[in-house]
């Protein structure tokens, strides 16, 4: 289980048994989970003899709460200002204050640098650092998160709404996408490559659990999910559908200041017929005489691009991104960003089409959370490090 879908474990999650060929032989439904340990109920229908010590357990329908948030601590460096950004926050949608205590459930920091961090930030050669006194967010290991910070002087509550607020929506878009990774536990035949487009250096492979128990070739021995290149590098990814029928693809980046941008499909005239890959198919997102290129621009940072791959179309969220880029006149072959309301808009309907799709299969499912289907998803998330 990935650690970022871990959210996604609170209740209405169904986990098939499985017995020492691999083969389902009865369900159980989690009903709570405290820390690492979850508890649940053996679902009607299943032999209470099946249950046995050291019987495995695979994840088959994830129950997503409605209501995630973006958990924001308040740095204790802000002071007199604290209550004013609570204020300022509050007017955030799906935005939750937690105690700096509790850091082990932090997803940001908001604070302003200090002279501290300043050093902190030579001492561990970032570039670019934003000067002290400026407001930002920092990860929960402090680190600056880029594109965050404004300027020294800005007050707190000008930089939480009218400057960061579109920043913290797409954060919690990024958030919740990644309650979707499952590349461990997908039935799914998908593997994505991340690579460098004129193929020099080293390349990433991720492969769906179903890639790896059908023993699928891959060109290199050592799966891993994450990559180095240097800044300039001109980056291709590759999609492949293992499956012996068609799967709907999409590819979003996830920069390193939480901007999300649609990546595949890029038709918007005909998103959901460009999102199609037939059987076996592979497909190269980024060619060499494609209009757009993925290059990669310094300072050193992280991007993710996060694959799904469902056996029906995401009808909702495509319908709503072929909107946004109608409403910029964007055509075919070029990438969209989003921004504002956005994100957060785009990744609740996927959602919704998600448990759609999950319900019209699984009749046990329970109210009040939005599952998905791990035999008709696949979500893999492969890490981009630029490092100069």
């Amino acid at each position: 289980m990935a650690s970022q879908s871990l959210e996604a474990f609170q209740s209405g999650a169904i986990f098939s048994l499985i017995d020492n060929k691999g083969k389902e032989i009865g369900q159980i439904e989690q009903q709570s989970r405290v820390g690492l340990v979850g508890y649940g109920k053996v679902i009607q229908g299943t032999s209470p003899s099946v249950i046995k010590a050291g019987v495995l357990l695979r994840e088959r329908v994830r129950g997503i709460p409605s209501n995630l948030t973006l958990k924001l601590g308040l740095d204790e460096a802000l002071g007199a200002e604290k209550a004013k950004a609570e204020t300022a926050i509050k007017t955030v949608n799906r935005m939750e204050i937690v105690p700096i205590a509790q850091r082990g459930e932090l997803h940001y920091l908001l604070g302003r640098v200090t002279e501290e961090d300043w050093r902190q930030f030579q001492q561990q050669s970032i570039s670019n650092p934003p000067p002290v006194g400026a407001v930002g967010l920092f990860t929960a290991g402090r680190e600056p998160v880029i594109g965050s910070f404004g300027r020294v002087g800005e007050s707190i509550e000008e930089a939480i709404q009218q400057r960061l607020r579109s920043q913290l929506k797409s954060l919690l878009a990024g958030r919740i996408l990644r309650t979707l990774i499952a590349g461990e536990s997908s039935a799914l035949k998908v593997t994505t490559t991340i690579k460098s487009i004129d193929g020099k250096g080293a390349s990433s492979i991720v492969p769906s659990r179903g890639n790896q128990e059908s023993q699928i070739p891959s060109p290199i021995e050592n799966f891993a999910q994450s990559i180095q290149f240097k800044p300039g590098t001109d980056i291709q990814i590759q999609i492949q559908n293992n499956e012996e029928r068609n799967l709907y693809i999409s590819a979003v980046l996830i920069d390193s200041s939480g901007n999300l941008i649609v990546l595949f499909p890029r038709d918007w005239d005909a998103p959901e017929d460009a999102a199609l890959v037939a059987a076996g198919n592979l497909i190269a997102i980024l060619q060499p005489n494609d209009s757009f290129q993925f290059r990669l621009r310094g300072p050193s940072g992280t991007l993710e691009v996060l694959v799904l791959a469902s056996v029906k179309p995401l009808r909702s969220a495509l319908k709503g991104l072929q909107n946004i880029a109608r409403s910029r006149n964007l055509g075919r072959g070029s990438p969209l960003g989003l921004a504002d309301d956005e994100p957060v808009a785009m990744v609740d309907s996927l959602l919704g089409d998600l448990n759609e799709m999950a319900r019209a299969g699984v009749d046990i499912i329970p109210k009040g959370v939005q599952a998905v289907d791990n035999t008709q998803l696949a979500a893999l998330s492969a890490l981009i490090q630029v490092a100069e």
